[in-house]
């Protein structure tokens, strides 16, 4: 992935600054994962003064204890991140600027250059809501029910946190499971939803899981599970962990009318599907198994979440084929979809009115012959 793509460039002495003034814990999960994909493979060879020049000297920079190590080495899926959390709990004034000398002291010069642009769009945004401050970034360190920046700004002026219309789980990490998640983040929040997606919205220090509970239980109206094959395979345990307390929550409360609602964009593999999601009517995204008139979008917003005034181009579908099927279905002006090419219902329609209408011309004749051999018995 090309990080540097079309970024502006800011001068070292403004970054410097800015990193300075902004707490570690604003963060988010696209910065902390570069950083895993640079830190997260050991290294052989250390530096002039014998620091290892992967995540292990990071720790040993941060100077985690004996079992906070272990902690490390037992998060699999990325160690950076684990690090991250453990040292804004040792640490609750650490900036991205220590961060980022942390990485020189390592010799990684190259992660700081493919990470520089995403900590600086992360100042930025916390900047842009008041809560980038390390002395704000320290206030809230043990803040409950605090997971994004909207969440540091309204309980940094004393409001109720938001609720969400949607809190959607999508497996992180599988290419086509995070670009179709975040296509249809995209579209909900255009139509005026707030979509809460741990994958972006969570700070670092966060204990997610933890407060995921809360989070899910009094703020969340709906759980939407973007469900494929790898999401079934939950190779790490936190897929099943989540949706036992989601599962859960819906138990408990009877109130939350359609709590869960698996998505279902492309074919699942059947012996993979979890005997609870099996048991859910899910929303199915692929227009190729569900007629030429169906729309995933305009049942979305339209029926489900009973949305007005919904723009036409918010339930016409993308280009992109998310499923994989090469067919030739597009949008219509309409926002329906429309086919290109005579489908094969439409060649059977037509191969049966062809026959109605020979049919339909053999009775004619039919009782045309009949009169005339009528008229001719009559005669004689």
């Amino acid at each position: 992935m090309k990080i540097h793509a079309d970024f502006p460039l800011f001068s070292r002495k403004m970054t410097s600054e800015l990193f300075e003034q902004s707490s570690l814990r604003i963060l988010r999960p696209a910065s902390i994962n570069v950083l895993g994909l640079r830190l997260n493979r050991r290294k052989i060879f250390t530096t002039r003064d014998k620091k290892l020049r992967d995540y292990r000297g990071l720790a040993e920079l941060v100077g985690l204890s004996f079992d906070e190590m272990a902690e490390v080495e037992a998060a699999e899926n990325n160690h950076v991140k684990k690090i991250i959390v453990l040292w804004c709990r040792k640490q609750k004034t650490a900036s991205v600027e220590d961060l980022v000398n942390a990485l020189g002291a390592l010799d990684r010069h190259d992660a700081i250059d493919d990470v520089r642009p995403l900590l600086v769009a992360d100042c930025e945004a916390a900047r842009a809501v008041g809560v980038n401050t390390v002395a704000l970034g320290a206030t809230y360190a043990e803040a409950r029910n605090v997971l994004t920046l909207a969440d540091v700004a309204a309980s940094r002026r004393g409001e109720q946190m938001r609720p969400f219309d949607v809190f959607l789980v999508h497996e992180t990490g599988d290419d086509d499971d995070d670009e179709f998640a975040y296509h249809l983040v995209e579209r909900m929040e255009m139509a005026g939803l707030k979509v809460f997606l741990p994958s972006r919205d969570v700070l670092a220090g966060s204990v997610y899981h933890a407060e995921a509970v809360t989070v899910i239980k009094n703020r969340v109206k709906h759980v939407f599970i973007v469900c494929s094959d790898t999401f079934f395979e939950d190779r790490s345990g936190a897929n099943r962990y989540l949706y036992n307390i989601i599962e859960s929550i819906a138990m408990n409360n009877k109130e939350k009318d359609r709590f869960i609602v698996p998505i279902k964009y492309k074919k699942w593999d059947k012996s993979k599907v979890w005997t609870q999601i099996s048991m859910i009517q899910p929303f199915d995204h692929r227009r190729s198994t569900q007629g030429r008139y169906y729309n995933f979008y305009e049942k979305m917003f339209c029926r489900f979440f009973n949305l007005q005034d919904v723009d036409t181009r918010l339930i016409k579908y993308p280009e992109r084929d998310f499923a994989g099927n090469d067919n030739d279905v597009r949008n219509g002006e309409n926002g329906r979809s429309v086919s290109t090419s005579s489908s094969r219902s439409e060649q059977l329609t037509i191969a049966c009115m062809t026959l109605w209408l020979q049919l339909f011309s053999l009775l004619l004749s039919f009782f045309a012959n009949w009169r005339i051999f009528g008229n001719v018995n009559e005669a004689y």
